[in-house]
């Protein structure tokens, strides 16, 4: 890869191709073959081009394997077609949840058209794949939310942590709860 990327590079395995990883620098790379050995046989494909600014968040669905997240400073990215050949990935804008940048995005584990972004102390959701969004913040702290997952046994349950711990919520509750009893 001849790009720069992040401080910390996001990447990920494919979910059900353990030889194929993404990587995302100021494009997203594609390897088809990383347990090759040695690791210098290891070959990457840019599957997107042009890009100025680094990947801050990539995340492929878990519902549809094709279906990839890029988010950059100012930007929203999506490709429904992310396992094709290199040249033929194709790559739509989204839209920037209030118009600010995301530090965290993930794709729902059953509903392809549904993914969650957190923004400064705010929670997003988009049922359209992010073409539009919907602020989920309830009466969370206005703190930096520094990271967001999701429970794929949950009804739409969603983890955010802040400096003041780990919250929770899913689709059976009206708002957030603290979830940081007992943790480490």
């Amino acid at each position: 890869i001849n790009e720069d990327g992040g401080w910390v590079t996001p990447f990920f395995l494919h979910r059900t191709v353990p030889t194929t990883m993404f990587a995302g620098y100021r494009n997203i790379w594609r390897t088809t073959n990383i347990r090759a050995t040695p690791a210098s046989a290891v070959t990457w494909q840019a599957i997107s081009t042009g890009e100025t600014n680094t990947v801050i968040a990539l995340d492929q669905s878990p519902a549809n394997l094709d279906v990839i997240y890029a988010v950059r400073s100012g930007a929203i990215k999506r490709t429904d077609n992310a396992n094709a050949a290199p040249a033929s990935v194709t790559w739509t804008t989204c839209a920037l949840p209030a118009s600010l940048t995301p530090n965290d995005l993930k794709a729902d584990y059953t509903d392809p058209n549904k993914v969650y972004c957190v923004v400064d102390a705010r929670v997003f959701k988009s049922t359209d794949k992010g073409t539009s969004w919907t602020e989920i913040s309830g009466s969370l702290p206005n703190l930096e939310i520094n990271c967001l997952a999701l429970d794929k046994n949950g009804n739409e349950a969603i983890y955010i942590g802040n400096q003041t711990g780990v919250w929770y919520r899913d689709a059976t509750l009206s708002d957030w709860v603290l979830f940081s009893y007992g943790l480490a």
